[in-house]
């Protein structure tokens, strides 16, 4: 099943990432998550249409567990996460 993997972050929460996959268009998650009350708009920093997004996602979350904050939230850089995803996807293929 293909989907999307990406990453969202939010000026109001410097240094925080959301790693999140979706079977919708990121940026129409960024938009649905932007009715929270959120002083910024939610801003879609990485996508990308891959095979399996929810198993990618667990991988990138258990990657990245000790830098774990809450939910889909990680305390790190979105150049982090990124290379993390990319090194999770490799060992997909």
């Amino acid at each position: 099943m293909r989907g999307w993997i990406y990453l969202i972050s939010n000026p109001a929460m410097p240094g925080l990432v959301k790693v999140g996959f979706s079977m919708k268009d990121p940026l129409m998650r960024a938009q649905d998550l932007g009715g929270t009350g959120i002083p910024h708009s939610f801003r879609v920093e990485y996508d990308a249409l891959v095979d399996e997004p929810r198993s990618l996602e667990k991988k990138v979350h258990a990657a990245l567990q000790n830098r774990h904050e809450a939910k889909e939230w990680f305390r790190c850089s979105v150049a982090d996460a990124l290379r993390v995803i990319r090194k999770e996807s490799e060992d997909i293929s």
